[in-house]
């Protein structure tokens, strides 16, 4: 499947070729250089790093996709993958259920309750409760003694205990 797609993709375009693997690393070709039977060899770069040119064996099990690295216009796409049988027998994406959905049952869709109308009467709703409102930050609560006030308290012993020492 991926030697007939990556073959596809002209020798000139193989430069803007993103391989993305299963682990969600990210490499940035610039030349296939081999398609073996159970993995390709590409001379590229690790996304996000300046080391280009290594040689990257990859095997294709390990690939999770493919994306061109460019914006290509409708008849360049057209001229590259025109020609794939199953593209052209795809439903579209939407009619194609996922593994989830498939296995999820159909449930029946809910009714919209009808409009109120104009004339029908208020609903009596008990009064919820209210939360006490908190307590401003500027006073202090009653049972804290200010840092003046402590201060003031431990000059005062110190004080005295100075004085009874001598």
């Amino acid at each position: 499947m991926w030697i007939t797609l990556i073959r596809r993709i002209p020798e000139a375009q193989q430069g803007d070729l993103v391989v993305i693997t299963s682990t969600g690393v990210e490499y940035m070709v610039q030349k296939v250089i081999r398609m073996a039977a159970d993995f390709l060899i590409l001379r590229g770069r690790v996304a996000g790093s300046s080391d280009a040119g290594r040689i990257i064996l990859l095997p294709y099990n390990q690939i999770s996709s493919l994306a061109i690295n460019k914006v290509l216009l409708e008849n360049e796409v057209e001229a590259i993958f025109g020609g794939l049988e199953a593209v052209a027998e795809m439903r579209p994406a939407a009619a194609i259920p996922s593994p989830v959905q498939a296995a999820m049952p159909t449930l029946a869709p809910v009714p919209t309750p009808a409009p109120a109308t104009a004339a029908a009467p208020p609903l009596d709703r008990p009064a919820l409760p209210t939360a006490p409102s908190p307590p401003s930050r500027s006073a202090a609560p009653p049972h804290k003694p200010s840092k003046s006030i402590l201060l003031a308290r431990l000059r005062a012993r110190l004080a005295g205990d100075s004085s009874q020492a001598s």
